[in-house]
């Protein structure tokens, strides 16, 4: 844990309450797939770690994890269909709850002991909320 910067600590926070905001049922190879995406994101805006980055995996992190975990892909005939699919599985309070992920993580970091409680603290309430909705 000592490799845990504040980037990846909200990284796996989003995706702990993605996941917890998609609710029942739990899809393995979706949630599989948001870890990749999330994974992804927070490796490709790691460095240098400003604030403005952190910001970003949180909100995006916890939207894009939100909208893969609980995505009906199906047929399609409409090239924009999976697009508008994407929109709708997006909810409102995800966004709510990315921007205050973001804020928290922007404004703690640089205090050495943030980003352990910052992942602790999102997978705790990622679970319980998976479990609640």
């Amino acid at each position: 844990m000592s490799n845990l910067t504040q980037v990846r600590a909200v990284g796996i926070a989003a995706f702990f309450l993605g996941i917890g905001l998609a609710g029942e049922p739990l899809q393995p190879f979706r949630a599989l797939l948001a870890a990749i995406v999330v994974a992804v994101l927070t490796l490709a805006l790691q460095r240098p770690g400003t604030t403005l980055q952190i910001f970003v995996v949180a909100f995006f992190g916890v939207l894009i994890a939100t909208a893969l975990a609980h995505l009906a892909i199906g047929p399609s005939t409409r090239p924009a269909a999976f697009a508008h699919e994407f929109y709708l599985s997006v909810y409102p309070g995800s966004g709510v709850v990315g921007v205050g992920l973001g804020l928290l993580g922007a404004a703690s970091a640089g205090r050495p002991h943030a980003p352990r409680v910052i992942a602790a603290i999102g997978a705790i309430v990622g679970v319980l909320l998976f479990f609640l909705l």
